[in-house]
């Protein structure tokens, strides 16, 4: 082969895989940043359904975790059979429909099902649009995912006020079916436009020009078996230190409105500080987007878990106003870093191809410490009134966590 002809492969003007960021961001925002509006829910379903607080939580978040848990374990199989571009739309349109059928929900396990049987298939569209990324880039992945993380964040800094708003004026069976009508349109603008791999178009990742050399036959390197993942004490490790911040964010986030209420303040204090929670995570993803290109392994599993920590202590014994806007600001810092270690970690140390093995396996893990952890919380503040204990055990949990996390090394590409 003529090395000379092919080394040089010139750069394309735009790099197309930004785009493909910008279309991502925004099917996350529908997919995963529905989150968001299950803590403005709880109240309104409480009165509607006359149901306790465990129950609503486990009837909305508990049940879309636990479908996509099931679900999740079916993705590395879809990722590399199905179009990951349809996957992606047909994620976000299950979700629209999901918003449609809610506003007519008129039994609490008719919310339960929605939020069970097709909130989760949205889910995929976050782990579709991430796994879209991955293909797209390779020296600037984490500031790609960053970036692509953000629409989460973004859901959390407009959802909240903005479902309040809605609610308190036309209620909230009109607000779904205007959220469903928002929805059908992002996905028909991200479907059109969306691309699964930048060979599709012509392109390397970061968006190279490809040049078809018929002497070079060479094919990318498989994913390790999936019995060498499951005996390697390693990535058992990469499982946990991704969950366990991921499960502390959904735990806390839609039990915040209510932690806040029972300290005190009101559901226009409560949900700006569900604000600040996503404007702090808005600024902190691209931030360790770009921190995880450049930092070891062990810091990047680390870090976000600390934060975390911080920010559940902060929570403890009827926090005040100042202490509810710190430990706020230090979830917000934790999240812009918990929902990017999977994706990160697991790229760079099985590789691009291997991540939707990766992903199939650790999500349902992910999702079932979700679902525990929202049922204890809910539980325990049924129980006693208050999070002190759930707070607790969410603290001690990160401490095993950071544990674990120091205990990786950071070297790659070994099972």
């Amino acid at each position: 082969m003529n090395s000379a002809a092919f080394e040089g492969v010139r750069t394309s003007r735009f790099l197309r895989g930004w785009l493909m960021v910008g279309l991502a961001l925004l099917a996350n925002a529908l997919c995963v940043g529905n989150q968001y509006l299950n803590g403005v829910l709880v109240e309104p379903f409480r009165q509607a359904f006359n149901a306790p607080t465990s129950a609503v939580l486990l009837a909305t978040s508990g049940a879309m975790t636990l479908g996509f848990g099931v679900l999740s374990a079916s993705y590395g199989w879809l990722s590399r059979r199905c179009n990951l571009r349809l996957l992606v739309a047909a994620a976000m349109g299950t979700a629209a429909l999901g918003y449609g059928l809610l506003s007519h929900a008129t039994a609490l396990w008719h919310v339960a099902a929605i939020y069970g049987l097709l909130f989760p298939v949205g889910y995929l569209g976050g782990l579709a649009s991430a796994n879209i990324v991955v293909n797209w880039f390779t020296k600037l992945r984490g500031r790609a995912l960053g970036l692509v993380a953000i629409g989460v964040s973004m859901a959390g800094f407009v959802l909240p006020p903005l479902a309040i708003w809605s609610i308190e004026h036309m209620g909230w069976r009109m607000s779904a079916t205007a959220f469903a009508i928002l929805a059908g349109l992002l996905t028909l603008l991200v479907g059109a436009l969306i691309v699964d791999d930048p060979k599709h178009v012509g392109l390397h990742p970061d968006g190279t020009i490809v040049v078809t050399d018929p002497e070079d036959t060479a094919a990318p390197s498989p994913p390790p078996p999936l019995k060498m993942l499951l005996r390697s004490g390693r990535f058992w490790a990469l499982a946990l230190v991704s969950s366990i911040p991921v499960m502390v964010v959904a735990v806390t986030i839609p039990n915040l409105i209510t932690l806040a209420g029972a300290a005190g303040q009101p559901r226009s204090t409560a949900a700006m500080l569900m604000s600040l929670i996503a404007t702090v995570s808005m600024v902190g993803h691209p931030v360790f987007g770009w921190f995880f290109d450049v930092t070891r392994v062990r810091v990047i599993a680390i870090t976000p878990q600390l934060l975390l920590l911080a920010g559940c202590l902060l929570l403890l014994f009827e926090p005040s106003l100042p202490r509810l806007v710190s430990a706020s600001a230090l979830l917000g810092a934790g999240t812009g870093g918990a929902g990017l270690v999977l994706a990160v970690l697991g790229s760079r140390i099985y590789g691009a191809a291997a991540f939707g093995r990766v992903a199939a396996i650790v999500s349902p893990l992910t999702c079932a410490l979700m679902v525990l952890g929202l049922w204890v919380t809910g539980g325990l503040f049924d129980l006693d009134g208050d999070y002190d204990r759930a707070m607790l055990a969410l603290s001690v949990l990160l401490g095993i966590g950071v544990a674990v996390a120091a205990s990786l090394n950071s070297t790659s590409a070994r099972v």
